[in-house]
């Protein structure tokens, strides 16, 4: 009898500690941890390093070679003289700042703001007016370019100053209207001299030199 009591005994420690074992054992878990219980991913910056997710990224430009629809010549001309004004770009609608553009471009389809293409010294052939934008200082700048005979004159810059962030250049019967903004009196006018072979300001009606 004291055998089998041992034993009895024995049994009943072994499952007792097969149990403990079980109710102590830690299973896998699936669950996601609290971030507060998560580890923290080490982001400070080594020195002389510096945070990518603060870097800022600079504004794309388009190509304003491609975007205007350009003639050979007229590439050639403006690249030889961008060669020669290497601070400045052709300026492109995208630089505008003026919230009644969209309604323009609604009204007038087709219309750039800084760019003309119409013949100006009346020859029969188209000249060409761009407007530049400064790389550095941000200014804008207007220059012609007109063609004598079958090629282009030497451009000359009409302004390296103009006002025209929130403005843009038009033509009416031969005349080049500069407008500081759109649907506004804010406008200067320009006419070519057949005798000096340049633009003269128009005021009142009189070339104003």
């Amino acid at each position: 009898m004291k055998i089998q009591y041992d034993r009895a005994f024995r049994r009943l420690i072994w499952a007792a500690v097969i149990c403990c074992l079980a109710c102590g054992r830690k299973e896998p878990s699936n669950t996601i941890q609290p971030e507060s219980q998560q580890k923290k991913k080490n982001t400070t910056v080594q020195p002389g390093q510096t945070d990518a997710s603060k870097k800022e990224k600079k504004p794309q430009i388009a190509d304003p070679f491609k975007y205007y629809p350009l003639t050979k010549s007229e590439q050639i001309v403006l690249k030889s003289f961008l060669s020669q004004n290497a601070d400045w770009r052709l300026a492109l609608p995208s630089d505008n700042q003026s919230r009644v553009l969209p309604d323009l471009l609604r009204e007038r389809p087709g219309y750039e703001p800084y760019f003309l293409r119409a013949d100006f010294n009346f020859d029969g052939k188209d000249d060409m007016i761009a407007a530049f934008k400064n790389r550095k200082k941000g200014n804008f700048g207007i220059a012609y370019f007109i063609t004598e005979g079958s090629v282009y004159s030497i451009p000359q810059w009409l302004s390296k100053t103009a006002g025209i962030v929130e403005g843009g250049l038009f033509i009416s019967k031969g005349e080049l209207f500069i407008s500081g903004c759109f649907y506004c009196d804010n406008i200067v006018v320009f006419q070519w001299d057949k005798e000096k072979h340049r633009f003269s300001r128009v005021e009142n009606g009189e070339n104003d030199d």
